[in-house]
Order: C-alpha cells, then sequence, then structure tokens
C-alpha cells in the first residue's frame, strides 16, 4: 500500500499481508490496490492481501506501543500472537482453531508473563513457556 502524508501524525502497521492506518491529527491519504481512503484524526483503516477489510474510528490520542502496550480490536488469536511473537523474539505454537478464535484487548511489550496472561486467560487459554518457544492449548475443566 501507499500512505501519503499530509500534515498529520500517524501510526502505519505492516505485518505480512495486512496493513493498518490509524490518523491522529491532520489528514493521511491511504490506497491500496484499487481502495482508497483519507483518513482524518479517530479514523483508521485495515486491509489484508490488497483488499479493504474494514474501516473504523478509535479513541486514542498516541500510538498505544509508545505507552509499552499494544492494543487489538476484534482479532483473529493467530494476529495478537504474530505480534506477540515479534515483540518477545519467541515462537508460540498453537492449533490453528485456537487462531481463529476473535480477541480485544491488549498486552505490554515489557512483560511476557503478563501478556501471555491478559491475551490467554480471558479466552481459556493455558500456556506452557519453554526457553523461546511457548504453547497454548485449551484449558481442562
Amino acid at each position: 500500500g501507499t500512505t501519503s502524508v499530509l500534515g498529520t501524525s500517524f501510526n502505519v502497521k505492516t505485518r505480512g499481508t495486512r496493513y493498518e492506518v490509524k490518523c491522529f491529527t491532520g489528514r493521511v491519504a491511504v490506497v491500496s490496490g484499487s481502495d482508497a481512503s483519507t483518513l482524518t484524526p479517530g479514523n483508521a483503516t485495515l486491509f489484508e492481501e490488497g483488499k479493504k477489510i474494514r474501516d473504523y474510528d478509535f479513541d486514542q490520542q498516541t500510538p498505544n506501543w509508545n505507552q509499552g502496550e499494544i492494543h487489538f480490536d476484534d482479532q483473529p488469536l493467530r494476529v495478537v500472537l504474530d505480534e506477540m511473537e515479534r515483540v518477545f523474539d519467541l515462537s508460540i505454537e498453537y492449533a490453528d482453531s485456537l487462531g481463529t478464535i476473535r480477541y480485544t484487548g491488549f498486552f505490554p511489550t515489557n512483560d511476557l508473563d503478563m501478556a501471555l496472561k491478559l491475551t490467554c486467560e480471558p479466552l481459556d487459554v493455558d500456556y506452557r513457556i519453554e526457553g523461546k518457544t511457548v504453547a497454548l492449548f485449551l484449558k481442562e475443566d
């Protein structure tokens, strides 16, 4: 995709085939494939594989990663876990079915154990850390 600065502050997040832009001040023109958007403060857009998934509004003044947190709104767990792998430089193993669970929440970028607790506990998912590998599995009742 292409992002054009039109006198603004914004955040661009690209991960694999995902491309997300959030506008904090001013305006941002975003083009990916044949889709185009002009974002104003509090507006965001999300593309995957060059196709617009959705435009949405958000309520924050600066990117959350500036405050040591990464936030997610109704994202597949695989997207959250991919970001966790990147932030903590580790590998996370899980069944494909877990990757499709939807997640809304956040995790801190400086504490792996807390990040796993905040992400896994609300979803009834348990985890085991072995070196640089984390294994996820459904909690047993």
